[in-house]
């Protein structure tokens, strides 16, 4: 797995849709512009079970 990828997963989770934190959107948005294209299925993977983990965090769930 790629170096970009990483760091974007590490530095979980992302910031609520509702937050008023432009530099941690700004942020964000370049470690998510930084993974070039095409990403591998373990790369795919690991970004979507990140944004599942995320949005499941901010609903109050568990991801299990």
């Amino acid at each position: 797995m790629r170096p970009e990828v990483r760091v974007f997963i590490a530095d979980r989770p992302l910031p609520d849709w509702d937050t008023d934190d432009d530099e941690e959107i700004d942020r964000r948005a370049e470690q998510i512009e930084a993974i070039s294209r095409p990403v591998t299925v373990e790369e795919a993977h690991a970004l979507a079970t990140s944004a599942r983990t995320t949005a499941m965090a901010s609903l109050g769930r568990s991801c299990t």
